[in-house]
């Protein structure tokens, strides 16, 4: 997906203090309500309805076609293993990459990680194929359903429902489907890496910085907030926390890319430690192996070949003590 300008990510922001969106269906202006908590309520209890009513017409549960896929040979529960094993090997790689600090070492983590996450996809669509419909398949498209009925209004104080129920569930499936994409279309901007974004733009930060709480940022209190309020209040929290503890500031070209500034922090701030945690008596070469970039970030960067810590190092005999590197970044 191309990624969002900064004036539609601020439009984004913007609809997202309005707590809904807005659309054209029919060629008319219709607007689309952002659920809170109080409307995941009622999709759980219509999801438990629609459970028990498709179980009491027979139909089979999750648990139930697994079982029988196994049976028949149809899956391995080896299979099932390994997804367990590969969402915990991917958990342990990101506690590992959360403690590093060389480039190369962070981007094969990486590159480590999106290599298991499309195992475990695939495998998980395999599975989802031969499982087929379930109980609570059913129940999960009547509350795709029900939901769709409660997100559509017809004014932007969401108090006129677009449809009624008799004339919604009379809907045939084309139009129900072109609904569907409609409402998909229009909110799926509003995922975390555009909220992340969002969090660390001026028009956003700016303001969060100043407010004590989130009464003072919404004017409402926490429990009556829109889920994509919620998010966005918890990526400000978690980036000012960030930009706070911080022991080196951010370069200006990542503050747009949120999963690369993070890495950036935690590198950093890693690499702080590896040189301050050091004994007075190592030298240099226990940091062999950091790039250009590495030391960039830790303010060793050298301008010319004549300055700066190489150099300094090549006047020792090639190597420097810890007190020199801390000296030279201002440390010691």
């Amino acid at each position: 997906m191309t990624k969002l300008s900064k004036s539609k990510l601020k439009l984004l922001y913007i609809n997202i203090l309005k707590g809904y969106s807005e659309c054209l269906y029919n060629n008319s202006k219709v607007y689309i309500k952002h659920f809170d908590t109080y409307d995941v309520g009622s999709f759980d209890l219509k999801y438990e309805e629609n459970l028990e009513y498709a179980k009491s017409k027979g139909l089979p549960t999750l648990k139930e076609k697994e079982e029988e896929i196994l049976a028949n040979n149809l899956w391995d529960a080896k299979k099932d293993a390994d997804i367990f094993d590969f969402k915990e090997y991917i958990e342990r790689l990101k506690i590992t990459k959360s403690k590093l600090f060389r480039i190369s070492d962070i981007d094969k983590l990486n590159s480590n990680i999106k290599e298991y996450e499309e195992k475990i996809s695939k495998l998980e669509i395999e599975k989802e194929e031969l499982v087929s419909y379930t109980a609570e398949s059913f129940a999960r498209k009547k509350v795709n359903d029900y939901s769709l009925f409660c997100a559509f209004f017809q004014d932007n104080k969401l108090q006129s429902p677009l449809f009624t129920e008799e004339n919604f569930y009379d809907l045939e499936d084309f139009y129900l489907n072109n609904l569907t994409l409609l409402y998909n279309e229009t909110l799926s901007p509003f995922k975390e890496e555009n909220l992340k974004r969002i969090a660390l733009s001026p028009f956003f930060f700016n303001f969060y910085s100043l407010a004590e709480n989130a009464l003072e940022f919404y004017g409402k209190p926490i429990v009556e907030l829109t889920f994509y309020q919620t998010e966005l209040l918890g990526h400000g929290r978690f980036f000012k926390n960030l930009f706070a503890n911080s022991k080196t500031k951010a370069p200006e070209n990542l503050l747009d890319e949120p999963a690369k500034l993070i890495e950036w922090f935690e590198s950093s701030n890693n690499l702080q430690d590896a040189v301050s945690n050091q004994d007075k008596t190592k030298d240099i070469k226990s940091l062999v192996g950091i790039s250009k970039e590495d030391r960039e970030r830790l303010g060793l960067q050298d301008e010319n070949p004549h300055g700066g810590l190489m150099a300094a190092a090549m006047k020792s005999g090639g190597t420097l003590d810890m007190a020199g590197i801390m000296k030279i970044v201002g440390k010691g």
